[in-house]
């Protein structure tokens, strides 16, 4: 997870990790697998761009000189090719066992009761949650998954299925909200693959290779960097509520194509729905209260909120790996307290990611 929020790290928080991981001999054991992993990857990724730039220079040297060095340079290449290529699948493997030792560290961070207990313990203790009552982890998974999507980010939003429950099959926060049962989920981050239907023309079989090489190495940092996207929800049940205003839908502008423009111009700026200009069940969901909290809003990653069998709100991140509540990906971890650290602000990201949407309910 690359944290784009800057938070600062809670000390009370940070002491109760420490002090709830010290004890586990088993999690110390994953912990110091874990961070020998990462060490090899950076050491593999050191040699394989040196080599590569190296390779690189030589590349551009046989296109502008091939007539004189022709012979020379290419051997220079196929050998470079020779030693990149098993380092690209040394990196390869040791970051895919680091993923899923991650997933091994998580299961063991769960049922030693660790996690729930450090849970508890931040919602129960931070004032800034007072509204929130009877926090709990509802702990299904512990696996750390990455679900890859064909098609782009915009086609995936516009077809999904809002109605679909997915806090059945993933880790979510559940609690009261001004009586209301209430539920948090961050679903499983996406990658969206890329195709290039660009085709190559006059060159030769090192040309070629070179290139498939080279697209092949930078593919994960370009889904790493380009093609993420982490998508929350937060679900408040109110059968009242649900049936009064069934059906409504508010988008940031350009989402939604319904005429319906309210006397706030801040918020006909800022929003638009699913609702002809004169639908009344628009006009009492959107009352004083509700357009001025929202016209006072500027959460960038505010995506949509809806009434249907529950009040919902969405909130979308585009180049951003954000797991499931409770799930922590310690593949970058080279050391116990960079540990530490992670598992507390993935919690606190998690709490301002909840407190931002229940902004956007005013109720």
């Amino acid at each position: 997870m690359k944290n784009k929020m800057k938070i600062k790290v809670d000390t009370n928080l940070y002491s109760k990790v420490r002090e709830s991981v010290k004890s586990d001999n088993d999690l110390k054991k994953k912990i110091k697998k874990l961070t020998r992993n990462k060490k090899l990857i950076i050491m593999y990724e050191f040699i394989l761009i040196s080599l590569t730039v190296f390779w690189t220079w030589a590349f551009i040297t046989m296109l502008i000189k091939k007539s004189i060095f022709g012979g020379i340079i290419d051997y220079i290449i196929l050998s470079l090719v020779i030693i990149n290529i098993p380092l690209i699948f040394l990196i390869k493997l040791t970051s895919r066992s680091s993923y899923k030792e991650c997933s091994s560290i998580n299961k063991v961070i769960y049922n030693a009761n660790i996690l729930k207990d450090i849970y508890n313990y931040y919602y129960s203790t931070n004032d800034k949650f007072k509204e929130l009552k009877n926090v709990s982890l509802v702990y299904l998974n512990s696996n750390l998954t990455l679900v890859e999507k064909n098609g782009n980010i915009m086609e995936y939003l516009q077809t999904k299925n809002d109605n679909e429950i997915y806090y059945k099959d993933i880790n979510f926060l559940k609690f009261e909200y001004k009586n209301k049962e209430s539920f948090f989920y961050i679903d499983n981050p996406l990658t969206f693959n890329f195709t290039d239907n660009e085709e190559l023309f006059f060159i030769d079989f090192y040309e070629i290779f070179f290139i498939i090489v080279i697209i092949w190495a930078l593919k994960p940092i370009l889904k790493r960097t380009l093609f993420k996207l982490s998508l929350d929800r937060l679900v408040i049940k109110d059968e009242e509520f649900s049936e009064k205003y069934r059906g409504v839908k508010v988008s940031k502008k350009g989402n939604l194509k319904g005429k319906y423009k309210n006397e706030s111009i801040e918020f006909n700026e800022k929003y638009t729905t699913n609702a002809n200009t004169l639908d009344l069940k628009m006009a009492k969901f959107l009352d004083v209260k509700r357009v001025d909290a929202l016209s006072k809003l500027n959460n960038k990653n505010f995506y949509k909120m809806w009434v249907q069998n529950d009040l919902s709100v969405e909130k979308i991140f585009q180049r951003q790996e954000i797991h499931p509540i409770g799930l922590f990906n310690f593949s970058n971890i080279t050391s116990k307290k960079k540990f530490a650290k992670l598992i507390c602000l993935k919690i606190q990201l998690e709490s301002e990611l909840l407190l931002n949407s229940l902004e956007y309910t005013a109720l």
